[in-house]
């Protein structure tokens, strides 16, 4: 029989920047577990467990009254689990998720009560990994989501109270954070995908659309490229080689010497990818086909290869990034180790960048920005830019292998590399 209980997600994905973590209804059915959020994050040391760790009462909140979060918990937990004890026989060959959307229709989306941005995100973002979507995706609800939360200070909203005012007020927040023109309408059009969504599930009103009287800001974004200069200072930084930040600076100046290659496709490059002096693999981009490239290899490439290469062959991952056994990983942990890959590589990004007193938010796509302005400033056509990064966005891009030479790209490469 399915079961509820109060619970505190003590997931690190889950922890809000002030340490905090989301009460959560866990609902197990058929040796699977969802969570219904509450819509209130707490330290773990206002809450009171019982003796085998589980969840008992809140003992203290700030600014809310606390017996009367204590008693909405209780009756939520004791009218979801009367449901579940009443309708057992026909809910037993129902799916997991199908049983979390009667609990959130019969009990936590009783007559009077609307729905709430946090209980909606967390349903909505669930499906898209139930439904094995694109990381890149997950990812961007999921962080859009968790910066409106950190301006709402964690206190949850109905859906339809997210107004105009309340997406100004946003738009302030993030300005304050100083985050980029580019961040900032990427987590704005989060927001709006999200009301979207709502709407198209039919738990909010299709009338309500604060977006259409918004306006996305505008102004000049933060540096994204390194110049030559700034390029040539990581190369000179003197770092013991094997250790992580050697490591690091090795995957960087590689992704740039290959046309700012993605980094989860150099991440899962193989041995067998690289021949006749050339690298040669397929980008898989979110909605599009795969694109292919073949780029000649430059001495700084072939350099770094020089410390990975000796000893693997064939289907060997070239670089120690993704553990050996990657392709029997689930999508889930996939993108999990992906996740913590990226985010191990952009932390040393921003050392290095101290280190060499570039004052730039250093990230994985920075490589991929500096050969594209280096390649403008060297006076090269767009297009061409465009067919060196695999662009097909238009009609140009889209045949470039056939328009332009391959010899034409690989002296571009050679030059804006050099």
């Amino acid at each position: 029989m399915a079961k509820a209980k109060a619970k505190l997600d003590g997931r690190q994905s889950s922890k809000t920047v002030d340490g905090k973590y989301p009460l959560v209804l866990q609902l197990t059915h058929r040796h699977k577990t969802r969570f219904i959020p509450f819509g209130l994050s707490v330290f773990p040391e206002d809450v009171q467990f019982d003796n085998d760790g589980g969840f008992l009462r809140l003992k203290k909140l700030n600014g809310d009254n606390v017996d009367l979060w204590n008693a909405k918990i209780q009756k939520r937990v004791g009218d979801t689990n009367f449901l579940l004890a009443m309708e057992d026989y026909a809910l037993r060959n129902k799916t997991i998720n199908q049983v979390k959307e009667i609990i959130l229709h019969k009990v936590f989306g009783m007559e009077g009560e609307s729905e709430t941005f946090v209980r909606y995100t967390e349903s909505f973002i669930q499906r898209l990994i139930d439904d094995n979507r694109p990381g890149g995706t997950i990812e961007w609800y999921t962080n859009s989501a968790r910066c409106f939360l950190r301006f709402r200070q964690d206190r949850d909203l109905a859906l339809n109270e997210i107004d105009i005012s309340v997406l100004e007020g946003f738009k302030s927040y993030m300005f304050g954070k100083q985050l980029s023109g580019h961040t900032r309408n990427d987590y704005l059009r989060g927001i709006r995908a999200i009301l979207n969504h709502a709407i198209k599930d039919k738990v909010l009103d299709r009338g309500h659309r604060p977006f259409d009287d918004f306006k996305f800001p505008k102004g000049k974004t933060l540096k994204k490229a390194l110049s030559k200069e700034e390029l040539q200072a990581i190369r000179n930084q003197n770092y013991l080689p094997s250790t992580q930040v050697w490591h690091q600076r090795n995957y960087f100046l590689f992704m740039f010497n290959n046309r700012g290659m993605n980094f989860i496709d150099m991440a899962g490059l193989r041995v067998n990818q690289i021949r006749n002096n050339r690298l040669e693999y397929k980008r898989t981009k979110l909605t599009n086909e795969p694109v292919e490239f073949s780029i000649a290899l430059t001495d700084e490439a072939r350099e770094i290869l020089s410390f990975y290469l000796p000893g693997k062959e064939g289907r060997d991952l070239v670089f120690p990034i993704l553990p050996p056994d990657i392709d029997s990983k689930t999508s889930t942990e996939f993108r999990k180790i992906k996740q913590q890959a990226l985010k191990q590589l952009n932390k040393y990004l921003k050392i290095i960048a101290a280190d060499c007193g570039i004052e730039i938010n250093m990230t994985s796509y920075v490589a991929r920005y500096t050969w594209s302005a280096i390649a403008r400033k060297m006076g090269y056509n767009i297009d061409l830019i465009g067919g060196g990064l695999g662009h097909t966005s238009n009609n140009t891009t889209k045949i470039y292998l056939s328009d332009f030479d391959i010899d034409v790209l690989d002296e571009m490469n050679q030059r804006v590399t050099g």
